[in-house]
This record gives C-alpha cells, sequence and structure tokens, in this order.
C-alpha cells in the first residue's frame, strides 16, 4: 500500500543525519542454503561444514551478498523509506565493506542515516546518500554500506512515469498516481522545456513532401 499524499516524503523532506534502526532477523540455515541455490554460489566456506572448520572462521559463514540482501530488505520495512517510495526514481550506486563474518543464528539489524542529499542540473530530482550499517547481536559491525538514490522533488512531473509522445506533436501525459491506468495530460512550462526536465518525445512531425521543381 502507498503511503497517503500527506505522508510521502521528497528530496527536500529528507532528514539528514537522524539515525534509524531496523528490527533484527536471525540468519538461518534455509536463508545460506536457499541463496546459494539461488545465486549458484556454493563456495564450501558457505556449504561444507567440514571444510569450514578447518579454516580460521572456524564454521560456515553467511555470503556476503546474502547480508547485504537482508540489509536492503530490513531498510526498506523502515516507515521514512516506506514514506519515500513513491518518490524514489532509482538507484545509482551502492558500496560496501564487510568487517566480521556473519554466522548462521546471528541475528542482524541496520542502523541507517541519510547523510547528503544533492540537487541534480535538472532541479527536478536529487541524490539521496545513505549510510546503511549492519550490527549482530553483540553490537558489532559486520558490514558497512553506502547508497545512493534519485529522489524526485516535490511537485516534479518526475515524481510520476512519463508517457511519450501520443500523436503526431510531441504531446506528454503522466499517471495521476503509481500503478494508475489514468493519464493526465501535462501542458505549460513544464512541457516547453522538456529537454531540462530530462523528458524526450517518442514522435516527430512526419517529414515533409519534397519541394516541386519549378520547371514541372
Amino acid at each position: 500500500m502507498s503511503p497517503a499524499d500527506d505522508d510521502r516524503l521528497y528530496f527536500e523532506d529528507v532528514p539528514l543525519d537522524k539515525k534509524f534502526v531496523t528490527s533484527g532477523r536471525t540468519i538461518t540455515e534455509a536463508d545460506v542454503v536457499a541463496f546459494a541455490g539461488l545465486s549458484g554460489d556454493y563456495n564450501s566456506l558457505h556449504v561444507d561444514e567440514s571444510f569450514a572448520a578447518s579454516t580460521p572462521f572456524g564454521g560456515r559463514i553467511a555470503h556476503g551478498l546474502l547480508v547485504l540482501s537482508v540489509a536492503s530488505g530490513l531498510s526498506t520495512r523502515l516507515p521514512v523509506l516506506h514514506a519515500l517510495q513513491p518518490s524514489l526514481l532509482g538507484m545509482t550506486d551502492v558500496t560496501c565493506r564487510w568487517l566480521a563474518p556473519t554466522r548462521i543464528g546471528d541475528t542482524v539489524r541496520v542502523e541507517l542515516t541519510f547523510t547528503a542529499a544533492q540537487l541534480t542540473r535538472s532541479g527536478t530530482k536529487g541524490r539521496v546518500t545513505e549510510r546503511r550499517v549492519v550490527l549482530n547481536q553483540d553490537d558489532v559491525a559486520v558490514l558497512d554500506s553506502e547508497w545512493t538514490l534519485l529522489v524526485a522533488v516535490r511537485g516534479s512531473i518526475l515524481t510520476h512515469r512519463v508517457l511519450l509522445a501520443v500523436n503526431i506533436e510531441c504531446n506528454f501525459a503522466v499517471k495521476s498516481q503509481p500503478g494508475s491506468d489514468k493519464w493526465l495530460p501535462i501542458e505549460g512550462p513544464a512541457v516547453r522545456n522538456w529537454p531540462r526536465a530530462g523528458l524526450r518525445c517518442a514522435s516527430r512531425r512526419p517529414p515533409r513532401p519534397p519541394r516541386r521543381s519549378r520547371c514541372s
């Protein structure tokens, strides 16, 4: 369910430097086996207990990308990200460092902080940077990551999906709301400046017929 209009957050609403903490999630045997099957990563360190016991880890550990995926899932359940969901236009970058192993039976949580927000040149959206730190039940940080999201500015037509040209001229429309089948025409400065707004036109006027020679 999408947040009500009054509850939606946009680029200018991002609460910088405020920390949000997710609920916990225990990493299970089933998680590790399922992720190995899904990803095709059957590294012995994750699936072979005898081998893993002979390594400095002393036993099997969870895939690093499994922990990153769990961090993503836990974060999306935060009310602040749920409120941002209608304004999210995409994710452009993720960087992470694994600081300690996560073992089967560990319970992890995420501490999320919005660290930066920068408006793009178009003025219709901005880049928002989040730091997501995963900690286990002993408060040991096992993963430190940075995520960059594209978030729409309040009132921007790019908050909605853009329908490209619908006839010979460049006509534009936007969805009345995300997920709706209803489209509303848009006009005015936003359309007149569509190249700066990052839009494109899918149709053009048909080519003019060749001029007739004066001798014919």
